[in-house]
């Protein structure tokens, strides 16, 4: 374990670049000067006459114009990841919806995904866990034997997808294969996270009672060591990047016993915090002296170690899906793997530039109010010229007297006339970072000048969507695929019959999982770039009604009707089936049009 964690350290340096592009993004230690730690003091302390040597926002901006396309491009639709079929397996499909559906509410899909696009975005490196998790929740109920007045709560058991997403700076990757293909060809992956005494034991009654051991040992291993050196890999990582930050850490943890002074009393030996690491690998039992069949063949295990001494947990992972359940992804893939810059890297030299170029300017109006002064210290005290009050009375010397006191002072005028074109120049190159990510100022919320039409805007804007939407097609291949094929295996593998409320349908939906395993190969997943639309072509919908419009045979041969429901279910209107008449009143409405059709014969005016 602890050669699988070096990669973390100096040999690979993973953490420093890391931090790097985080300083970036938050627009930190930019800037040592001694002057600019003095104006930042000034400036906390109420004097604002100091000014700061400022950071043009070049990385954030960009890094959050990405975030902000990936996430309303998958994240902003229920369920994430919707869920297609043909109309005779349409219940079966709505099932999987509300499996979906659900997860991703109880293990909050749409934020771990968002902060993973946000890595992507940083680092070109993001990493999410998807894995089938089982965990305790509560319900109320009515119990009149317990309480009359009061619900009772009543503690269950909730399965479904989670996906979660890994924070890099302690991140475990096999780096000699692409960060894209780890699921697929990596011999192992893993992260490394923080626990207290109380989320450790939680996480033993979560897990696996036969697959667990050495309890006792691994909370008596000692506390845990984190470090804030990027350097180093023999702790768990915390960055230090907000110098203003509202709290620490807390990575030292809290002994409540030790503050009610009860240590004694303990039959173990606790700790505060543990660090806890899980990891996924490859591994030959055979090679192990694991006994089985196939013992020659390459098996994935879970493991889990406390304080990389004690091992808790070991399980042969039985998944249906064969591959790593923690898949990495980058938003910009050309092959070159590690090396590939990310969104934050390509707009980092313009905010550096940019920055240096307002700094210079700002320096130049300092100047302007600290200028050059020549002055006789014969006729004047240096201590009246640096005195700084809205009014001064400086008093010369007694050596000036009957001398022109004009004699005794000359400033030395000060010229800036290139300070505009500097900050021009300055704009310029931020322009020039927005053309190598390729965003504009609209698409970062911004204004942008001209003299388009509204047609020629649009068109302007949809090209402009050209290159994120290149990238989101390869995220789609690399990234995405195999988490929607992950999540709808482990729900054929794994999901219990239960009843789950649809939040669409407003109804519970029974879950059969036999009839999904049976009907699987017809269930397809969408997503963003692969929408229902696509999936379906829902844009011929139209063009069918419109035709069996105007011809009777096609009416005559096909549902009509039902294709018209079939597609606006698709697109979302799952309350059409809350206006379906019931048979008694579709028989009422047909007398009704069957009456008013026929009408009785009138007379014409004048007739006999």
């Amino acid at each position: 374990l602890n050669n699988v964690l070096s990669n973390l350290g100096t040999g690979y340096t993973l953490r420093h670049q890391l931090l790097k592009r985080d300083f970036a993004y938050y627009r930190e230690q930019v800037d040592k000067s001694a002057e600019q730690a003095i104006a930042k003091q000034s400036n906390d302390n109420g004097n604002a006459t100091k000014i700061q040597n400022p950071v043009v926002p070049v990385v954030g901006p960009q890094v959050e114009t990405t975030v902000a396309f990936f996430s309303d491009l998958y994240l902003s639709s229920y369920p994430i990841f919707p869920v297609v079929s043909k109309p005779e397996v349409e219940p079966l499909a709505l099932q999987v919806d509300t499996i979906f559906g659900e997860s991703a509410i109880e293990f909050q899909w749409a934020r771990h995904l968002g902060m993973a696009f946000r890595d992507g975005a940083k680092y070109n490196l993001m990493a999410v866990e998807v894995a089938w998790k089982r965990k305790k929740v509560y319900s109320v109920t009515n119990q009149p034997s317990k309480d009359l007045l009061n619900g009772v709560p009543v503690e269950t058991a909730y399965q479904g997808n989670q996906i979660r997403r890994l924070d890099p700076y302690n991140l475990i990757l096999d780096t000699r294969v692409l960060p894209s293909e780890v699921h697929i060809k990596g011999d192992f992956a893993g992260y490394t996270e923080l626990m207290s005494k109380i989320q450790l034991k939680n996480l033993f009654l979560e897990l696996d009672a036969e697959n667990t051991m050495n309890s006792t040992a691994a909370f008596e291993s000692g506390n845990c060591t984190f470090t804030t050196a990027a350097g180093g890999s023999n702790a768990y990582y915390v960055p230090q990047i907000n110098p203003d930050v509202f709290l620490t850490d807390g990575s030292g943890g809290f002994n409540w016993l030790s503050w009610a002074r009860l240590e004694t009393e303990e039959k173990i030996r606790y700790s505060s915090m543990y660090e806890v690491t899980t990891l996924y690998a490859r591994l030959i039992p055979r090679e192990l002296g694991i006994p089985g069949s196939h013992g020659g063949v390459p098996q994935i295990y879970k493991l889990i170690v406390v304080n990389r001494r004690e091992v808790i947990y070991a399980e042969r992972m039985s998944n249906a899906h064969n591959m790593l359940p923690i898949i990495v992804g980058q938003l910009i893939e050309d092959g070159q793997g590690y090396q590939t810059k990310s969104v934050a890297d390509n707009a980092i030299p313009y905010q550096q530039i940019a920055t240096g170029l307002y700094i210079s300017g700002i320096a130049s109006q300092r100047r302007k109010v600290f200028d050059r002064i020549l002055y006789d210290p014969s006729r004047v005290n240096k201590s009246d010229i640096d005195r700084v009050d809205s009014v001064s009375r400086i008093a010369v010397k007694s050596e000036a007297y009957g001398k022109p006191i004009s004699e005794a002072v000359h400033v030395l005028p000060y010229r800036d006339d290139g300070v505009a074109e500097i900050f021009a120049v300055a704009d310029r190159v931020v322009e020039m970072g927005n053309v190598a990510s390729g965003f504009n100022r609209v698409q970062q919320g911004q204004f942008q000048k001209g003299n388009k039409s509204r047609f020629e805007f649009s068109e302007v804007m949809q090209n402009s969507d050209a290159r994120p939407r290149m990238m989101a097609t390869l995220v789609e291949t690399s990234f995405m695929q195999p988490i929607k094929y992950i999540l709808k295996t482990n729900v054929l593998q794994f999901q219990p019959p239960t009843e789950l409320y649809n939040r669409q349908t407003k109804a519970p939906i029974k879950i059969n999982p036999t009839e999904l395993r049976q009907t699987a190969w017809q269930l397809k997943v969408a997503d963003g770039v692969m929408p229902v639309e696509k999936l379906l072509s829902t844009e011929m919908f139209g063009q069918v009604l419109q035709f069996a419009m105007t011809n009777p045979q096609a009416a005559a041969e096909y549902d009509v009707l039902g294709i018209w429901a079939y597609g606006m279910r698709l697109g979302g209107a799952t309350w059409i089936d809350d206006f379906k008449r019931n048979p008694q009143q579709q028989q009422q409405y047909i007398n009704q049009v069957n009456s008013a059709n026929v009408q009785p014969t009138q007379p014409q005016p004048g007739a006999a």
